[in-house]
């Protein structure tokens, strides 16, 4: 199992109904595609994911989201993602 923090910077899939989510995650590394159940997300969240690394045939490599945890910016772009996401309305 591996953990990775980074920045949510696209939701690709969204099932309402069962929470089933499939979005890229910004890492220091780059970015990676995350999948799996998520109750609440929004881009701009920053969030340490675990889980395991897959390797999918049509869409590459995958983590296989296990647990989550949404953590609150701490750097001044991390801040400004984050109030710009849409969360608090009337701030652009």
């Amino acid at each position: 199992m591996i953990e990775i923090e980074g920045i949510v910077v696209d939701i690709r899939f969204r099932n309402e109904e069962n929470y089933y989510t499939v979005f890229i995650l910004d890492t220091e590394d780059g970015g990676i595609t995350v999948v799996g159940k998520v109750m609440s997300i929004s881009v701009g969240d920053n969030m340490v994911v675990s889980g395991k690394l897959i390797y999918h045939e049509q869409y590459g490599e995958q983590i296989a989201l296990e647990t989550y945890k949404k953590m609150m910016p701490t750097t001044i772009v991390q801040i400004e993602k984050y109030l710009a996401s849409g969360i608090i309305p009337f701030i652009v």
